[in-house]
């Protein structure tokens, strides 16, 4: 089965440094296959002989923690789950746009998108909009806004460690990879 990893916290301000060709030959070695990566932030896509993707993350996780020396929560998700929640992603969330913040953010389980929506309350839309597609919960704000967000705000407290964000510009590449099946190949 194919899937996305999604690890959080890494190679961020020199913390946590994970090199994306260790990672790769790391999880190679575990035995998953067609291993890429894009960005230096902990984005995979590779093959796994399971359909249980609690088992893979944490088979990654374990992975990270023997090589690199520390713990690193992964979202997980199958690309068929992920290409299915970007393809029916809101029509406001983009990667233009003068001035807008658009990120997708990846639940760390047992975490659940209406756990996060919850936590975040209502939104007015004068500003945020959010919308969860399954297991990925698109944001977009003005940039201008980002700092009196409600979003922002509850991502400050502990629901920051259940959670991790990419920019709309790292999904649409991820989106590229996980539609490319059997084409990967290390970045």
């Amino acid at each position: 089965m194919r899937y996305l990893a999604v690890l959080r916290g890494i190679n961020v301000r020199g913390d946590k440094k994970v090199p994306m060709a260790e990672l790769r030959a790391c999880l190679e070695a575990e035995g998953f296959e067609e291993v890429a990566t894009h960005a230096n932030s902990g984005n995979v896509v590779f093959e796994a002989d399971t359909k249980d993707a609690a088992k893979v993350a944490a088979t990654t996780r374990a992975v990270v923690e023997e090589r690199f020396g520390f713990s690193v929560p992964v979202a997980v998700l199958s690309t068929a789950d992920f290409v299915s929640a970007v393809d029916r992603a809101p029509a406001w969330w983009a990667d233009v746009g003068a001035g807008l913040r658009h990120d997708a953010i990846f639940l760390v389980p047992p975490a659940k998108p209406g756990d996060l929506l919850e936590a975040i309350g209502p939104i007015d839309g004068a500003d945020d909009q959010i919308e969860a597609r399954g297991r990925v919960v698109f944001w977009s704000v003005p940039t201008k806004a980002y700092g009196r967000s409600p979003v922002a705000k509850v991502l400050r407290t502990a629901a920051y460690e259940d959670v991790t964000l990419r920019s709309s510009t790292t999904t649409r590449k991820l989106y590229e990879l996980a539609k490319d099946e059997g084409k990967a190949a290390g970045s």
